[in-house]
């Protein structure tokens, strides 16, 4: 499926996620697409207002 993503800084970029991909999987697409710019131990994914350690670990 694809998922859309928005920086803080207002721009949008999509990417290939499986149903089963967990939090820190969407993490690494994150940092292989945008670079370490978005080093996925620097993310913080929100969700419908909720922090995603607050998600379950299924994205």
């Amino acid at each position: 499926m694809k998922v859309t993503f928005k920086t803080l800084k207002q721009q949008t970029f999509e990417l290939e996620l499986k149903e089963d991909d967990l939090v820190s999987d969407v993490k690494k697409k994150i940092e292989a697409e945008k670079g370490n710019e978005f080093s996925a131990s620097s993310q913080t994914l929100i969700h419908s207002g909720m922090f995603s350690s607050f998600i379950s670990t299924k994205a």
